[in-house]
Formats: structure tokens, sequence, C-alpha cells
């Protein structure tokens, strides 16, 4: 009785372990896919899915939110090519290949070849892929940049879900006539092929994240006396032009990116072991997979935990040091505020699916997925106020009015600039990152231009026209 017993048991154990096992494995899958999956295909793929055959299957179709297709496979010879709807402004973002079989692949044709190479019955193409961008945005993102006629960055996303929709990068290259030099044409004017692997330093927009730390630690009354500059150790810290704001706390100190009050907070209260908490959980200093792609950024050089000074400190603070960031992250940043400190994870594949119409069978949905919780939403809510009394400010300079007409209703903007420092060559990587509307925000949207002789303000006219093309 005991033996029968004891095996027993042992069967119900092992029983118990193999559907752990696969619960667990069902869920990792759903998060490294970040999709749901539908049964009709699941069926489907098991009885008909075609194995993926280069020669007979034509690439799928990649289009976008709208249905819109941005590229498409032709047959070319005894081979096929890609055609773009446009040859510039998709393909750094939603990818480039020679074909299949061909090293040269990047994105979604890297990614998702198994799909895009697979057919079910007797279908010419592999399946479509549905992205959350639509072309208009994106291409109207990509012309804005291409005007600045240096390396540049924009994304538009959902302030709610985190689609993205629209992510352009300049300079691009012709996805449709793609020489036989591109990848050192891109690389001699200024260009990476994965943007999304080279992170810039985002200067003051990267007081955001101080500013939690600082709303956390109930430091937002704390006042710093800002004379223009502040003596941290042997170096000397100054703001941009020397400028002197007098007594300030949390508010005036964000309205004019002191870099001596956000630099003393960083220093002298904050320090090491916040700042990199922050950076941790802001996800700054990850490799992200995403669905289109990963994701890179740094908070120590090479991700390599150092010991900070005090001035480095101070400087981590003010969003310089060892501190990198993507266009991506960027927007995930302003996402968390805007989404009272909810991340979501940003995705930019709506669906795969093979067929057409009515016979159309779903490989995968995308479910909109929260990445974590970074910080309260009484944090988030003060900082919203304070990034809208920023916006505001600079709305009006630039307008003279504090708002602006989108969507049909006059709406605030709220945001951060930020100037990084690009060595010691008065040269700088200029940003915005964004919500509007300020009070509920719809969209997020960030632009970066590198290499300029500007500040991140000259960035807002464009900004303020993304807003009203995405609010159409």
């Amino acid at each position: 009785m005991k033996d029968y017993r004891r095996k027993r048991i042992q069967i119900i154990s092992a029983v118990t372990l193999v559907l752990a096992g696969l619960m667990i494995l069902s869920i990792l899958w759903t998060t490294i896919r970040n999709t749901t999956h539908d049964k009709t295909y699941a069926k489907q793929q098991k009885e008909e899915l075609v194995s993926r055959d280069s020669k007979k299957v034509l690439c799928g179709d990649i289009i976008d939110t709208n249905g819109t297709v941005i590229a498409s496979a032709k047959k070319d010879g005894n081979g096929q090519k890609i055609q773009y709807e446009d040859p510039y402004a998709y393909t750094l973002f939603v990818g480039l290949t020679e074909g299949m079989d061909s090293p040269e692949t990047y994105g979604l044709y890297e990614l998702y070849q198994d799909e895009l190479y697979s057919t079910v019955k007797d279908e010419e193409k592999g399946a479509t892929i549905q992205m959350s961008i639509d072309s208009s945005l994106q291409k109207y993102a990509y012309n804005l940049l291409k005007k600045q006629n240096k390396r540049g960055s924009a994304i538009i996303m959902d302030a709610k879900t985190g689609a993205v929709k629209a992510c352009a990068f300049t300079p691009s290259v012709n996805g449709n006539n793609l020489s036989s030099t591109w990848k050192e044409d891109l690389q001699n004017s200024g260009g990476f092929i994965k943007p999304l692997r080279n992170p810039a330093v985002p200067g003051s927009i990267y007081k955001i994240t101080t500013s939690v730390g600082i709303l956390e630690e109930g430091l937002e009354n704390e006042a710093v006396k800002d004379e223009g500059s502040v003596k941290i150790g042997n170096t000397t810290l100054s703001n941009s032009g020397g400028a002197a704001h007098g007594k300030i706390s949390l508010p005036q100190g964000f309205l004019s990116s002191s870099n001596v009050y956000f630099g003393t907070m960083g220093e002298k209260y904050l320090k090491q072991e916040k700042l990199e908490n922050l950076a941790d959980r802001f996800l700054i200093g990850k490799n992200l997979r995403l669905d289109f792609g990963t994701v890179s950024s740094t908070f120590y050089t090479n991700n390599k935990k150092t010991k900070f000074t005090d001035i480095q400190n101070a400087w981590t603070a003010i969003g310089q040091n060892q501190v990198q960031l993507t266009i991506v992250n960027a927007a995930m940043i302003a996402q968390t505020i805007a989404n009272d400190g909810i991340m979501m994870k940003p995705y930019a594949v709506r669906s795969i699916y093979h067929g057409s119409g009515q016979d159309k069978t779903y490989e995968m949905k995308t479910k909109p997925q929260e990445y974590k919780k970074v910080t309260e939403k009484a944090v988030t809510d003060k900082l919203r106020q304070i990034m809208k009394s920023t916006g505001e400010h600079y709305t009006k300079q630039l307008t003279g009015k504090n708002t602006i007409k989108a969507g049909g209703k006059e709406i605030s903007i709220g945001l951060k600039t930020g100037t990084g420092e690009i060595g010691n060559n008065k040269r700088n990587s200029i940003w915005i990152t964004s919500m509007a509307p300020a009070d509920d925000p719809e969209y997020v949207i960030a632009m970066n231009i590198y290499d300029s002789d500007e500040a991140g303000k000259s960035l807002l006219g464009d900004i303020i026209s993304l807003y009203q093309q995405a609010m159409k």
C-alpha cells in the first residue's frame, strides 16, 4: 500500500511539473513575441503550412495600420526584389534585404524570415506583416528630418498602448535601388544600418528621470541657489550660457533646465545608488528585444558598473557622463510619465496573417503589454504638470500662444528639451521628448538631431507639426 501511495504521489508530482513547465513556456513565448495566438491559425499551421522555399515563395508584404502596402516583393529574373512604397522613409526602421539567403538582411526581414517566406495551400506569397505605423505619418516624420540634413531620428508613439505610429531615421538609403557600396555610403554620411543600437548623449531630457527621483524622495521643495555655476570637487558645472536663476526648487529648475539645480540634487541628495536605481527602472543600460529589433542604451560605458565621483553623479543627473539613449528610450521615458507611471512595451507589429479578405487567417495579433510599473501616479501627476508648464512656456515663446491647435481643439504640449554636449567641440546632440494633450496624453513624440550647433528647443516647431499631423 505504501509503495502504491508513493508511486501515485510521484505520478501526480511529475504531471504537475510538466503542466507547470508548459505554462511557464507559454508565458515566456507570449512575453518574448508580445503577441496572442489565434487557434485557427495554429490548427492550419499544423495541417497545411508549407515549408519556406525562397525559390518558390515570394516574400510576404509589409503593410501599414491602414492596409497601405509599405514593401512588397516582385519577381526579378530567377529571384525577387523588395520594392518600397517610399524608397527612403521606411528602410532603416522596417528593414532591408537582398534576398532570403543573403547575409545582408535587417529589421523585420531578419526577425520574421520564417513567417515572410512561409505559405499555406498554394499561395504565391508568404505571410503579410501588418505594422502599427501609419505610412503618411512615417513619410511626414522622415521629410521633417531630411530638411535638417543631419543624422536624426523621430518617433510617434501611442501614449496608452506603446504602439509605434512612426519611427524614421536620417540619413537613409534607397531600398529600391541599393548600390554595391550602400553601407559605406551610409556610414560616410554619418548614418547607421541599425540606428537603434547606436545611442547618443541625451542631455537635459534625462532630467525627467532625475525629477522622478527628486519627487520620490520628497525633495521637490528643496531650494538650490543657482548663481550660474557650481564647483563640485575640482570641476565647475555651469548652466547653458552661464545663466543664473537664483533660489530655485524643482518646478523652476525644470523650466530653466538648470544644470546647477539638477547637478546639485544628483551629487548631494540622490547620489549614485538612487541614480542607478532610476536608470534601472526606466530600462536604461539594457538591450531591449522588441518586435521591431533590439534597442540599446547605456548608463555605464559598455554597461560595466564603475564607481562615480561626485561630479560624475552631477553629470549623470543632467544627462551627461556615461548616459546614452536612442529615440525609442526617449519616447519610453515620456510615455511612462504620460501613462501614470506605467511603462508600456513599444511594439510595431500589429499582426501577421496568411490569406486576404474574408479568407484571412491570423497567426498572431499583438496585445498591448505592460512592461513595468516605474513609479507612482502621484509622482507622475506632479511631473506631468511641470512638463505642461514647461511646454506652454516654450510654445508661447515660439508662437505667441501657450497652446497649439490640433485635432480641432486647443491643446498644451508637455515636454522637456535637451542639449547633450558631444566632446569639447561645441557640437550638440539636441532633443525634445514630449506628450500631448498634456492633461490626458494620446501621443508621445520625440525627436533628435545629432551634431548640431542649435539647442533642443529649436526642434519645437517640428514637434508641433508632428502633433498636428498625428491628430488630424
